[in-house]
């Protein structure tokens, strides 16, 4: 957020700053919220995908008789990355932190205790964040 501000010219007046608004009850807004205050204090801090991706070959064809339908398929490929590694990867002050973000009833599945387990094992640190005061408490 910090960072935002540097990059305003000097005659841009404060008071017309939007800044953004988060919420930590969805993993999406605790997600964006957690990266952009890593990056506010300088951390490196990014998002990490595991969800592959959906390759859609449908098309939609009109026949002779003038009838629409879809042919073709939706393919779904597996992710490149580490099965089950955490939501964030942190670097913060040479220490790597890896932070799963778990909203609600949402608990670890077996790939993602096994990535932890790796990562505690290289010595990093692995932690699980249900709302960004749980963030705050366990980064310090």
């Amino acid at each position: 957020m910090a960072r935002r501000l540097e990059r305003l010219p000097a005659s841009y007046p404060r008071s017309a700053v939007v800044y953004p608004h988060y919420s930590d009850t969805t993993a999406n807004g605790l997600t964006r919220l957690i990266i952009d205050y890593c990056r506010a204090h300088g951390w490196h801090a990014e998002r990490i995908n595991t969800q592959g991706r959906v390759i859609d070959q449908r098309r939609e064809v009109t026949d002779i008789l003038g009838h629409r339908r879809t042919i073709g398929s939706v393919k779904r490929i597996p992710t490149a990355g580490m099965k089950g590694s955490a939501d964030i990867h942190i670097l913060k002050a040479g220490r790597a932190v890896y932070c799963e973000i778990k909203i609600g009833r949402d608990r670890q599945s077996e790939a993602q205790k096994a990535f932890q387990r790796s990562v505690e094992e290289a010595g990093g640190l692995y932690i699980i964040v249900r709302d960004f005061d749980d963030f705050l408490s366990q980064i310090e």
